[in-house]
This record gives structure tokens, sequence and C-alpha cells, in this order.
């Protein structure tokens, strides 16, 4: 059985033919995994960010999967791609991410932060689940003096999912909160 979501060890939310519960924040679908595979590096596009500059809505085309399908991703080498002095904050659909929100504030993620600091208590906040073709975007504050170019690798998992109607008579599903979670 698989341990869920949010794992120090960040292993695969499932397996074939698990049940997973996805909650997109307005229902909860029960899903069968029929095969899943590692994703070990995606790239994103540079992104240029001028001193004292923000870069918006910059979408993470790289990240999006297939209509029927579950994406999870940690960036693996956050403190060695993050410059100093740059914030990151991650959106889903152009809305706050409450993985990265604290009540009404979206978390910056900065190499001077606890969740940089912390990675062993914290690692869970750089779990991110795509389902199927949604485009999540991020913003990117450069508080330098410099141009900076900021270059990103994820890793992860991809699933292909079966709808289920029912999981009577099976293994508790495991939960996963996708993007589209407002924390209401």
């Amino acid at each position: 059985m698989p341990t869920g979501a949010y794992t120090k060890e960040f292993s695969p939310v499932g397996r074939s033919g698990d049940l997973l519960e996805v909650d997109t924040g307005s229902s909860k679908t029960y899903y069968q995994i029929e095969q899943f595979r590692p994703v070990p590096d995606v790239s994103i596009e540079s992104t240029t960010v001028d001193p004292g500059d923000v870069e918006s809505g910059i979408a993470l085309d790289n990240l999006a999967v297939w209509e029927g399908w579950l994406g999870q991703y940690r960036i693996p080498r956050l403190t060695d791609q993050l410059p100093d002095d740059v914030s990151l904050q991650f959106d889903h659909g152009g809305a706050k991410d409450p993985v990265y929100q604290n009540l009404n504030q979206r978390g910056e993620i900065t190499n001077n932060s606890p969740i940089n600091n912390d990675m062993d208590s914290l690692n869970h906040l750089f779990e991110w689940f795509i389902l199927g073709d949604t485009v999540p975007t991020m913003t990117v504050t450069n508080n330098s003096e410099d141009e900076i170019t900021l270059d990103l690798n994820f890793a992860g998992f991809v699933f292909n999912l079966e709808s289920v109607s029912s999981t009577a008579g099976s293994d508790t599903p495991v939960y996963v909160p996708v993007e589209a979670i407002r924390g209401q």
C-alpha cells in the first residue's frame, strides 16, 4: 500500500491498481491507477528577471499532463537553483495555490525562508499535483541588484487514471489534493 501524498522520501502517490481519492476543491472523484511512470527531469523555460522587477503569470507548460492523467512533482534541487534575493510564488490557473498559502497570503519561497532551512519537516510544501491539462503558473520576484536567469527542474511521476464509480470492497483510497483546491 502506498504511503500517500507528501512523503519525505517522495515516493509515487500510488502504483498500478491502487485507488486514489482526488479532491479538486469542488468535488472528490475516485480513480484507479492504470499505469504510472517516473519523470526524472522536467525543465521549464528559462526566465530572466531584471533587478528589482517581478515577472508574473509564467506558464509552466511542461508540467501539464494529458486529460485523464495526474502529475506529481517536486523541485529536488530548489536551494541550488534559486538565487539569493529571489522569491517564488506558485499559482494554479491564476488562483492561489493553498499548498503555498497561509490564510489569505500566498507563501513566498526564498533561500532565506524557513522552508529551505528545514527541509525535513516541510518537504511536503514542494509537492505539487496537476490533474489533466491545467497549466500552472508562477511569479518570480527579483529583489537583487542584478539581472537573474532562473532555470528550474522538476521531477516526479505521471499516472494514467481510470474513473471508478465505487470503492466498496477495496482498500482505502489514497487522498490526493490537486490544484483546484482553494482552501475555503
